[in-house]
């Protein structure tokens, strides 16, 4: 989904960065160096949020997961740093969740707010494809670029999970993110890969607390409960919440 807080698209007095990237005189070949320049602070935050994430699992061994990748730009980042702090390791694959058709049908825990139903949160037809051909473009410029380091899984997690898991029995999970936003999907992938989990593993929650979106929270609450000194807050941003196992 968009960046906490936001709804997506740009307002203000100016004109939309939205519009100004898309109508940049940058030369193409130096636009992807300077996508910066229309970042909005909340995706500058995001990705410093990734960062504390990745700094805090590099001594814990295993997989990255990402639950309800949409857009797939966590994705994207999480492959930046791993490049970054660890370019060498081969075994840490990254791996996308999403059905790609938007949500399944809710619960009643998931509340009554606009986005909530089935098929919200939907990406364009055919976007799974072009997500991971910009996955593989980042990975033919890393230090392993004759390995494939991710995967993406499409359907429902609570199918594509275990399957995944079953196909890949080593997996150890060494960071889990969450924004499935639903009460179901989420309580189960918490249940499946609890095992997978060792003494480190952090596990981030996108919409814990969100009045919008409580489903995620219900499902936390039923799968690990609340543990206060495990369960802490970024000061600079509202989520993700960090759940360190």
């Amino acid at each position: 989904m968009p960046p906490s807080g936001t709804s997506g698209s740009d307002t203000g007095p100016a004109r939309p960065l939205t519009d100004l990237l898309m109508n940049s005189p940058i030369p193409p070949a130096h636009l992807v160096r300077n996508l910066a320049l229309y970042q909005r602070r909340d995706a500058v935050a995001d990705t410093l949020a990734l960062n504390e994430i990745y700094l805090r699992i590099l001594r814990v061994p295993g997989v990255l997961m990402e639950f309800g990748t949409q857009w797939g730009r966590r994705l994207a980042v999480l492959a930046a740093l791993r490049e970054t702090y660890e370019p060498y390791d081969y075994t840490r694959v990254i791996v996308g969740f999403d059905t790609f058709e938007g949500f399944p049908d809710p619960h009643d825990y998931d509340g009554s707010f606009e986005e909530i139903h089935r098929g919200g949160m939907a990406v364009t037809p055919g976007y799974e494809e072009h997500l991971a051909e910009v996955l593989r473009a980042h990975d033919r410029e890393s230090h392993q670029s004759d390995r494939e380091r991710f995967e993406l899984r499409r359907g429902d997690v609570r199918k594509t999970l275990p399957d995944y898991l079953v196909e890949r029995p080593e997996t150890i999970v060494g960071l889990a993110y969450f924004d499935l936003d639903l009460y179901e999907p989420t309580k189960a992938c918490l249940e499946i890969i609890r095992p997978r989990l060792v003494p480190g593993s952090v596990l981030a929650f996108d919409q814990l607390g969100h009045r919008d979106y409580p489903g995620e929270t219900v499902g936390f609450l039923e799968s690990l409960g609340v543990q206060p000194s495990a369960v802490e807050k970024l000061n600079y941003s509202r989520s993700p919440t960090l759940v360190t196992i």
